[in-house]
């Protein structure tokens, strides 16, 4: 008899590994471009409120140059020039914090560069790395500085409250002037708690400062 059970010949082989890659990399992008529609959209929405309010559109523009940082570089350096109002020490991690905040925001920018959103409400002036959308530095900024505030002084709840609401409208400003991406909001929001939390680990006593002046002062003695 004949032996009808021959060994068929090998078949090819598919690495499927390869399919699964493709096809978790393709729902990825998928997911990916599914948020980012969601965002530009919710984004758009919001520039949409500010362009049908003449009134809503110059408060947001004034709290725009409020939240400068050259502002609050200058609030900070203001308050360093006193240091017989006992807050020395804060007004020196404080601007530490700040310029801290605007390098970080700059580099990102500069880094990742994406561009602002094409439905801003009204003319800006951004120059270097502010040309860039992400992070908001608005948002970054405000975050700092209300967390520093209330972490770092003995605040009555209803100051709190103000700040809290503040830091709010300031992130909402964004958002309906156009300037951002709710993605950059968040991220801006994220970045300005992380620059809080390493000015307090890494926080400058004032015995630290004295050292500093002394070191600085005997230098300049022994170099003259």
């Amino acid at each position: 008899m004949r032996n009808f059970n021959k060994a068929s010949p090998d078949k090819p082989k598919h690495d499927t590994s390869k399919k699964l890659d493709l096809k978790s990399s393709g729902a990825v992008n998928i997911f990916c471009d599914c948020i980012l529609a969601v965002d530009k959209a919710f984004s758009a929405s919001m520039a949409s409120v500010c362009s049908n309010s003449r009134s809503l559109r110059i408060m947001c523009e004034v709290t725009e140059i409020l939240g400068n940082g050259f502002v609050w570089l200058a609030i900070a350096i203001y308050h360093l020039s006193y240091p017989r109002n006992g807050l020395y020490e804060q007004s020196l991690n404080f601007l530490f914090g700040l310029i801290l905040d605007i390098v970080a925001c700059a580099t990102t920018k500069q880094v990742v560069q994406r561009k602002r959103p094409k439905f801003q409400v009204g003319e800006a002036l951004m120059i270097g790395p502010d040309q860039f959308s992400f992070p908001s530095g608005h948002a970054s900024r405000i975050v700092f500085i209300a967390t520093f505030l209330c972490k770092e002084f003995h605040l009555k709840s209803l100051y709190r409250v103000l700040i809290y609401l503040t830091t709010l409208w300031t992130v909402l400003s964004r958002l309906w002037l156009g300037r951002h991406y709710l993605s950059d909001i968040i991220a801006g929001s994220l970045l300005g708690a992380c620059v809080y939390f390493f000015v307090a680990s890494t926080w400058i006593t004032a015995l630290q400062i004295q050292n500093i002046i002394l070191f600085f002062k005997n230098s300049l003695f022994l170099s003259s």
